[in-house]
């Protein structure tokens, strides 16, 4: 299992929250529109990480436990939300679980010293 950093799937999710801001950039059964740059999550995820130059995030682990299980994967999340509502409460959530996480490896590290 690759390690993930929940300190940096935090800033990606904090980023995502930034570039989708009002969901007018968030677009839906398509991947990445050019005209208008707006993208789906999967696009977004990696415009984010491409743009601010982050590896090993994991932001994906903290997405894919949100999810609905309606859903597969994540293209076919960001296809079934209702609304941009649903997928910024989806962020939202996976931001705190990652936040949570983070917490929980400082205060161990904290510990262990």
């Amino acid at each position: 299992m690759r390690q993930r950093d929940p300190a940096k799937a935090v800033e990606v999710l904090d980023l995502l929250l930034e570039f989708f801001a009002d969901g007018a950039l968030w677009l839906q059964r398509g991947f990445h529109d050019p005209e208008d740059g707006s993208r789906c999550l999967v696009s977004a995820l990696n415009h984010v990480r491409r743009k601010h130059g982050i590896t090993g995030d994991g932001t994906g682990f903290y997405l894919l436990e949100i999810m609905p299980q309606r859903a597969k994967h994540l293209i076919e999340f960001n296809d079934t939300c209702r609304d941009f509502g649903e997928l910024r409460a989806g962020l939202t959530l996976a931001r705190a679980m990652a936040l949570l996480d983070w917490r929980r490896r400082r205060e161990r590290e904290r510990l262990a010293a």
